[in-house]
């Protein structure tokens, strides 16, 4: 018998190493607990809905094996949820990593995709270096040599690697489970959970084995069905150490009506939502949390928290809509208001309850005009809604949402960049201002903040994509060099703005800013998706591109952050000039746009070669 077939199900014994090659091949910026479910629901969707005959069992594995690599590859817009939703007290998480795990998973995580593609067939897999070409040959990787050489000289040796490989903490089949929520005090608590958990683990693996199942169907809608709400009390933020959604209370004039809450939960139940940001909009998985339930807009509307999802439900002029998606942030500093709804009068939005009042701005590309925001039972008054300019700019919602009672008492901002949360933006000032050590600057522009990211934000608006592919979790900016360009007395700022999207992505812009109060420009001159780059685990890039002086001559500029020693340019232009991370050609000195390849290096204090964003 084929060692394919070992075990009562077909693809038992090869399922833990589809796993492990779809974790370590998925982007490391994804958190290890999205990242682990997220590797089991890529293998999950790639298996046959059959289980295959014994003479055809290892080509159906090779093409299952492409097939997850492929999904890995590229990065899945969909969030894991389905598995995190253990009862509104269980969580998963990977298993801890000692300092040799960390070094190795550091190591696998810098390689490029196709290199990660390359390293897992080859670690993973035990393929030889020839198979391992045709292997990524079929999986459409340009130069599989190159990929090769990139999964090579990690610092380990093969039988070390192998022996950590095979670590709990680089097993995304092996896991911990803990509690987030004090013990159940409801009667009957204790034992509904724990039926739902036995019922989960085993549905679980039956789902994962053989791919859609009809037992595990039914079986997991007998565990979703949910029949009554929970709420936190109102006092329970003040209690608690988490200031997560957990403790927000429920609030809203129908919290206490016995119809309608009900109607979103049998809604929800019943399979009606729709999923957004990546988040299953399947029917909860445990008796959801009611945050809000109430008249608001013109509308009604209730808001249910089920484990990672936000489900809102909605009732206007007898149309209704059932919304799915993620939680969000959870730090006090960065919880962002939930929208509750949109109209022409503008947004209206529940805050955080440690937040009593707010003011509202739109990023413009000017300074900050705050007004304040009348709120009411923790629900603002209409606020306008992000809007796109002439030009196709994007012109963002900011609150700037007040929390005297947590430490330190400064508000903090957030901004409305799509999806049901507000987004936390932050910026860096360029050199000489140093790096801070707990993250870049908010732009409100009181006491830490910095008025300039204010105007900065609103400009990168012009560069940044007007619709987003899902909603903004968070967002940051780093200027990494401000200064005049040639034959200008205007200051441009080169700015590399980092967007995180709720479905675990993220895309990064490099842009050069430009102009005076009337005339502002913004020229994108680079973008990089699903990496680190312009977070504080990978700061260092250089980036430039073609620049018309008003004389009609053409300079080819670049800009490099603030760690690079090295910085050269080869291209259609005169010998490139660097002075204080800014570099400088002199190009045609009139005519269209200049042709030719341009070819950026880049090496930091520590000898690496960096990003180019070009």
């Amino acid at each position: 018998m084929s060692p394919f077939f070992r075990g009562p199900t077909p693809f038992a014994h090869r399922y833990r190493d589809l796993v492990r090659m779809a974790y370590l091949v998925l982007p490391a910026e994804i958190d290890e607990q999205r990242r682990m479910l997220l590797a089991h629901r890529v293998v999950s969707g790639c298996l046959p809905r059959n289980p295959p005959g014994e003479a055809e069992a290892e080509e159906r594995y090779r093409e299952v094996r492409t097939r997850v690599l492929t999904e890995a590859l590229g990065a899945p817009r969909y969030r894991p949820v389905w598995l995190g939703g253990w009862g509104s007290w269980l969580r998963t998480a990977p298993a801890r990593a000692l300092s040799d795990e960390l070094a190795l998973g550091a190591a696998i995580a810098a390689m490029s995709p196709q290199a990660r593609a390359a390293y897992v067939l080859a670690q993973v897999e035990g393929l030889p270096p020839a198979d391992v070409r045709a292997e990524l040959t079929r999986l459409g990787v340009g130069d599989p040599e190159e990929a090769q050489r990139g999964a090579d000289g990690l610092g380990f040796d093969a039988e070390e690697q192998r022996t950590l490989l095979s670590r709990p903490a680089l097993d995304p089949t092996i896991a911990r489970l803990y509690g987030r929520r004090p013990w159940p005090t409801r009667p009957g608590a204790l034992a509904a959970g724990g039926v739902a958990v036995v019922l989960l683990v085993a549905v679980g693996g039956a789902g994962l084995l053989y791919g859609r199942s009809s037992e595990a169907s039914s079986a997991t809608a007998a565990v979703r069905a949910a029949t009554r709400f929970t709420t936190a009390g109102d006092r329970a933020w003040r209690d608690s150490t988490r200031l997560d959604l957990s403790v927000w209370p429920a609030r809203g004039d129908l919290t206490g009506d016995d119809v309608f809450p009900q109607a979103a939960l049998a809604a929800w139940n019943d399979g009606r939502a729709q999923g957004h940001d990546g988040a299953d909009a399947g029917p909860p998985l445990s008796d959801p949390q009611l945050l809000y339930a109430g008249n608001v807009g013109g509308a009604r509307v209730a808001l249910l928290r089920d484990g990672d999802r936000v489900a809102r439900y909605t009732v206007r002029d007898r149309r209704t809509a059932l919304d799915v998606y993620p939680e969000g942030s959870t730090l006090p500093d960065a919880a962002g208001p939930l929208k509750l709804t949109e109209t022409g009068a503008g947004g209206r939005y529940l805050l955080p309850p440690w937040v009593p009042s707010a003011r509202a701005a739109t990023l413009d590309g000017g300074s900050a005009n705050w007004s304040p925001v009348p709120v009411h039972d923790g629900v603002t008054g209409p606020v306008p809604l992000p809007s796109t300019a002439p030009g196709g700019c994007r012109r963002a919602t900011v609150l700037d949402l007040d929390q005297p009672e947590i430490a330190p008492g400064r508000s903090y901002t957030m901004a409305d960049l799509g999806g049901l949360t507000m987004a936390r933006v932050t910026y860096q000032p360029p050199p000489p201002a140093p790096v801070r050590p707990l993250g870049p600057h908010q732009i409100d522009g009181d006491d830490e903040g910095s008025p300039e990211g204010f105007g900065i934000w609103g400009r990168l608006g012009c560069v940044a994509p007007t619709a987003p592919q899902a909603g903004v979790e968070s967002a940051s900016a780093w200027e990494f060099w401000s200064g005049r360009l040639p034959e200008s007395d205007d200051t441009a700022h080169w700015v590399c703005a980092r967007y995180t999207y709720a479905d675990g992505r993220s895309a990064a812009y490099a842009a050069l800013l430009g102009g005076d109060a009337e005339h502002r420009w913004a020229v994108r001159t680079g973008t990089a998706h699903d990496t680190w780059d312009c977070s504080r685990l990978k700061r260092d890039l250089v980036t430039g591109t073609w620049w018309r002086a008003p004389s009609g001559h053409w300079y080819y500029v670049g800009a490099a952050s603030r760690r690079i020693i090295v910085f050269t340019a080869s291209g259609p232009f005169a010998p490139a000039k660097v002075h204080d991370e800014f570099l400088v050609a002199s190009g045609p000195k009139s005519g269209g746009h200049p042709s030719g390849k341009v070819t950026l290096t880049g090496q930091n204090y520590d000898g690496q070669w960096v990003t180019v964003f070009q």
